[in-house]
């Protein structure tokens, strides 16, 4: 399977989950182990920042200190492109020498030249498909509910180990449940996924909203 001509075929099935509470922590570890995100590519790493989380500029200064694109680190995010099959890494800032060798504009960049990513000089078409993202440490607190609402791409299966293994977190939590913009009646979990989730190799496109706020009414 080919994930990113699966989404640009469109073979998604679309799930909403509507909570009383914010269940984002259960999805930290999927989130560092790297979940797909459908938006247009061919634009730089700043401007897909701001456009799958819906931030500024200054939180992306402030907070996103180490940047890895295809496992490179990443000095300017204004000339590196997302582009199709592309991997990209952010995090907080990390401690150690370690962390400040692979941080942003580092003073100790000249120590890993090896690593550090470096655009080529050649035009790529801006176009809609998946590339993969991985958070980590205090981003996860951070973006990773503002991501959840807009939307992530993964397989059934790793959504159905979810379910399984904190199925009685959930059963109290979700209040509504749609699937293809359709209301499922049965809250069941255990009948949900025979249904919905019985191919691993299906994709599903998640939206994650919490009940009651406004902006992000179910």
């Amino acid at each position: 399977m080919n994930i990113h001509e699966d989404c640009a075929e469109k073979r998604i099935i679309k799930i909403k989950l509507c909570t009383e509470i914010d269940i984002t922590p259960l999805f930290f570890i999927m989130l560092q182990e790297g979940i797909f995100v459908q938006t247009q590519v061919g634009r730089s790493i700043r401007t897909v920042l701001k456009d799958i989380f819906n931030i500024n500029d200054e939180l992306i200064e402030k907070r996103i200190s180490t940047i890895l694109l295809n496992g490179k680190v990443v000095d300017d995010i204004d000339r590196a492109i997302i582009k199709e099959n592309s991997y990209l890494s952010i995090s907080g800032a990390m401690p150690g020498l370690a962390g400040a060798i692979v941080r942003r504009q580092s003073k100790y960049e000249t120590f890993r030249t090896a690593i550090t990513y470096v655009e080529k000089e050649e035009s790529y078409p801006v176009k809609t498909c998946c590339f993969t993202i991985k958070i980590f440490n205090t981003l996860l607190n951070e973006l990773a509910q503002k991501l959840l609402k807009k939307g992530i791409i993964l397989y059934a299966y790793r959504l159905r180990q979810i379910f399984l293994e904190k199925k009685e977190r959930l059963k109290d939590v979700i209040t509504l449940l749609y699937v293809n913009e359709t209301k499922v009646e049965s809250l069941d979990l255990l009948r949900f996924m025979e249904k919905y989730l019985k191919d691993d190799g299906d994709l599903v496109y998640l939206n994650i909203k919490i009940s009651g706020e406004l902006q992000y009414d179910c």
